[in-house]
């Protein structure tokens, strides 16, 4: 009896031991080069055609934006705290370019904008784009001729 509790005391203690946590091993520089290069910008074409919007999208989400609650609501996952869509994807820079000449100009944003759903208006003097915020999704509007963005509604 006491080489049987002897023996599983052994294989217990040498199977945590064996598939115990091992050391962190960083993977090549060759992987960490493909991970952290830069995303490849949305783009849409305006209108007019004299100039292109160009968003930077945000690469990988922060703990912070996958952790929030939600809510499933008819096939739709809501955030209660900002009555968003989810996990939406946003994009963190925006860049208009003239087709002319190849000028290109960050547009002014406001300090950790998150940019969703960017539509051009039917002449393309402007682009109205969803803010996404803790509180709920704000609708600003960019001028192209100035690339300045303002929100609109209340001040």
């Amino acid at each position: 009896m006491k080489n049987i509790l002897l023996s599983v005391v052994f294989v217990i203690t040498f199977g945590l031991v064996a598939f115990g946590q091992g050391t962190y091993m960083a993977p090549p520089k060759e992987i960490m080069d493909v991970l952290n290069a830069p995303a490849i910008p949305a783009t849409g074409i305006s209108p007019s055609r004299d100039k292109i919007v160009m968003l930077e999208p945000l690469r990988y989400p922060p703990i912070a934006d996958l952790s929030q609650p939600m809510l499933r609501l008819a096939g739709t996952r809501v955030n209660p705290n900002n009555n968003a869509p989810h996990l939406t994807q946003y994009s963190v820079k925006m860049t208009l370019k003239n087709v002319a000449d190849g000028k290109e100009t960050p547009v002014a944003l406001p300090a950790g904008a998150k940019i969703s759903n960017p539509q051009w208006s039917p002449d393309g003097k402007y682009i109205a784009f969803g803010n996404i915020t803790a509180a709920g999704v704000e609708l600003w509007l960019v001028d192209t001729a100035t690339a300045k963005a303002k929100r609109l509604g209340k001040e």
